[in-house]
């Protein structure tokens, strides 16, 4: 069978820009009628999206867990005899045959006879050759193949049948977690925690939906430490206590994010000179930085062992290295005392 993943167009939701395009899109799709499948890891708020914009849009949306669904008293129906015509009568639920959308998540865990049942809704909008009479759209999610999912290869005929494809990365959304609850200070620090410290293997395992049981429990004051999956990756919970720590004022120090940077520039500065590792989570930050940030902040960044400048030049397009390089001469400033930033920021000649 075909890997169906490579069909799909890759979309970030790391920046908050790149999270309202895809509610835009998904929104149209929505709009228009079409079947879209969606693929992403668990935990990142696929049905979440889902459902808000079938709310929004005020259509009547039917949910199904496909791992544990059953192809007859879900989909099919039941049949029982039907004497007044000799012949079986196929007994469904009442949610199935009202629905508008039909949203049939983790969809390459189904049974067999179960995804029979998805091909047929989809290609022809009934099932058992019953017609759905409201049914616009099925939507679905699954999981990657690979890694420790539990999943089916899919056949290529029903991935046919979907209009769209959207490959979901995970991201955390501050606006979700405050109307969840969470207070948006604690969110802040999970979200640059999860973001900057972890990699993209702890990351699968810190899911947003972690993320956002985290900081429910430290919002309401329960203890969390026990939140942390136990497994083979080692997550740096003690980094994310110092944190909570500094906000709730019981440790004095520096929560880096990008604000406190550019602040604390000249403290910092020294702290690096000590203690050269700790220019890593500020070279992280200092990635997503606009020109004049960077500027402001030559002096730290100078400061910082080449390899890591280099990556933060590495973040730039060459009009924007260009950018960098004239504020240097519009302010006077000497480049060639900052060497480590003229290489780094020195255009690339096949860009």
């Amino acid at each position: 069978m075909i890997n169906y993943v490579k069909v799909v167009f890759d979309l970030s939701l790391i920046e908050k820009e790149d999270l309202m395009l895809l509610y835009e899109k998904l929104e149209i799709y929505a709009k228009n009628d079409l079947n879209v499948l969606i693929i992403g890891n668990h935990g990142i708020g696929k049905s979440t999206i889902i459902q808000s914009i079938m709310d929004k849009l005020n259509l009547k949306f039917k949910y199904y867990s496909c791992g544990s669904l059953d192809p007859f008293a879900d989909l099919v129906g039941i049949p029982a005899p039907d004497k007044e015509t000799n012949t079986l009568k196929y007994y469904r639920p009442a949610d199935l045959l009202d629905a508008e959308v039909l949203f049939f998540d983790e969809m390459n865990r189904a049974d067999r006879r179960v995804l029979n049942a998805i091909l047929e809704i989809i290609q022809f909008k009934s099932v058992n050759g019953y017609k759905l009479p409201k049914l616009k759209m099925v939507w679905a999610a699954v999981n990657p193949p690979g890694g420790d999912y539990q999943v089916e290869d899919m056949d290529p005929a029903l991935v046919d049948r979907f209009h769209q494809y959207i490959k979901m990365n995970a991201a955390i959304d501050l606006q979700y977690m405050s109307r969840k609850g969470i207070d948006i200070e604690i969110a802040k620090i999970l979200k640059e925690w999860w973001e900057v410290s972890l990699t993209d293997e702890m990351r699968d395992v810190i899911t947003p939906r972690r993320i956002e049981y985290i900081g429910m429990m430290i919002t309401k004051n329960i203890p969390w430490r026990d939140c942390f999956p136990q497994g083979n990756v080692i997550i740096p919970v003690d980094d994310l206590v110092r944190k909570i720590r500094i906000l709730n004022g019981e440790e004095q120090d520096i929560i880096i994010s990008r604000d406190t940077i550019i602040t604390n520039k000249q403290t910092l500065l020294e702290r690096i000179k000590d203690n050269p590792k700790y220019a890593i989570p500020i070279s992280a930050h200092m990635q997503k930085f606009t020109e004049d940030e960077i500027f402001e902040c030559r002096d730290l960044l100078e400061a910082m062992p080449k390899e890591l400048v280099i990556k933060v030049g590495n973040c730039k397009f060459n009009q924007r290295k260009r950018l960098v390089k004239q504020l240097f001469t519009q302010s006077g400033v000497n480049i060639e005392k900052y060497p480590k930033i003229k290489e780094a920021f020195e255009p690339k000649i096949n860009e």
